[in-house]
């Protein structure tokens, strides 16, 4: 099994040496490197154009620099790399907040992976963001938040929901109608699913 994660350079959260401890590589996308620092891990691999990177990095770090004129972001280059090793899974952390258009473009690399028929995920301190292709997924019950689910196709078929105070099956979601936003769970797991399409499943805080 490697399971990837993926640091970019978005709004920076704390993460516990125990999570860490859960991914078998580690990619710092550009300004990442020093959110890396700051969580004192050396990463595997570090992949950027250096645009947002305020200090030199270290000889012994492996790299890949990237041109500034190119249609990748540095994040998709470095999921490509990461699908290169036939990871079972790539998680980003430090991609949300900040820029919206950041955050969408992270949210459509989400669906990029899910593709490449890979478990997709991306988290800050506050949310938690699941892709999933014609497929299910199981999500334990968190006090103190939402679970929202939204379709990334133009139509999702054979939606279902169960575990959730409000339940779906068979049910068909498209991408111009948030039918799934806020629920909640009534169980202790939630299982989400999907027949033919894509789903982008999100936990959120619930704040005051």
């Amino acid at each position: 099994m490697n399971r990837t994660l993926i640091v970019c350079g978005g709004q920076f959260h704390n993460i516990s040496k125990s999570a860490l401890q859960e991914y078998d590589f580690i990619i710092a996308c550009d300004k990442g490197y020093e959110y890396c620092e700051k969580l004192h891990i050396i990463p595997d691999l570090f992949i950027g154009d250096c645009d947002s990177l305020k200090k030199n990095l270290p000889d012994n770090i492996k790299k890949i620099i990237l041109p500034h004129l190119k249609d990748d972001t540095d994040t998709m280059y470095a999921i490509k790399e990461a699908l290169k090793t036939s990871c079972t899974s790539i998680t980003l952390c430090c991609a949300l907040g900040n820029r919206v258009d950041h955050t969408i473009a992270n949210i459509q690399s989400l669906n990029f992976i899910a593709e490449h028929e890979c478990s997709a995920k991306m988290f800050s301190e506050d949310e938690e963001l699941f892709c999933i292709k014609n497929n299910s997924i199981k999500i334990p019950m968190k006090t103190g938040f939402s679970l929202s689910v939204f379709s990334l196709t133009e139509k999702s078929e054979g939606v279902y929901e169960k575990g959730t105070l409000y339940e779906l099956e068979n049910a068909v979601l498209t991408n111009t109608f948030p039918l799934g936003i806020s629920n909640e769970w009534k169980d202790d797991i939630a299982e989400i699913g999907v027949k033919n399409g894509t789903l982008l499943i999100i936990t959120s805080r619930i704040k005051d």
